[in-house]
């Protein structure tokens, strides 16, 4: 089992590289499809989850929805290699991986608030497969606090286990460059 809460920065180059590491995504939109891409190019497994049916069952034909062609061609070897998969059920990836990351739209209602239905929703499944010394990331775009007022206490109660003692939790900004977010974040981050 890997605890990355233990892990040394070598080593976790090396579970990267090896493909050793898997991470799940959960939002195959544009962020997440690219970011299902560097990781693969970097050698990680990768599990992509999506709600809808219909586009979990295009990328597993290898019809990737993006204009950027660094992410198709990462998404078709990935596939091909066996790295990758999308599927429906967020808990199983997250059993399956050690680093979720969560990339589902925060839209904003009637009244110009930020509505968490959809990122609330991601942050209790990935929860029910939480174990020690995996890692979440929250990359969608959100409000200051969001990560310690919302995130924070959904994982812990939903998966019993206590953040930074059992599970490590991070906010990371979306920085994508639409149109060339593969070369940007491999290049930038």
């Amino acid at each position: 089992m890997i605890n990355l809460l233990e892990a040394k920065d070598e080593e976790l180059a090396s579970l990267i590289s090896s493909g050793k590491l898997t991470l799940s995504i959960y939002g195959l939109g544009y962020v997440g499809l690219s970011l299902a891409a560097v990781w693969l190019r970097a050698g990680a497994s990768v599990i992509g989850v999506d709600i809808s049916s219909e586009k979990i069952a295009k990328i597993n034909r290898g019809e990737v929805d993006s204009s950027e062609e660094a992410v198709k061609k990462a998404i078709g070897k990935g596939l091909k290699e066996g790295r990758f998969k999308a599927i429906l059920d967020g808990i199983e990836a997250s059993r399956l991986s050690q680093v979720k990351i969560i990339t589902v739209p925060v839209s904003l209602d009637r009244d110009k608030k930020p509505c968490f239905k959809a990122l609330r929703e991601a942050i209790q499944t990935v929860g029910k497969g939480l174990k020690r010394g995996d890692l979440v990331v929250i990359e969608s775009s959100v409000p200051v606090g969001t990560t310690r007022n919302i995130a924070k206490p959904l994982l812990e109660e939903t998966s019993r286990l206590n953040v930074e003692e059992d599970f490590g939790l991070a906010y990371s900004p979306e920085r994508i460059y639409i149109g060339r977010a593969v070369k940007d974040i491999e290049e930038n981050y």
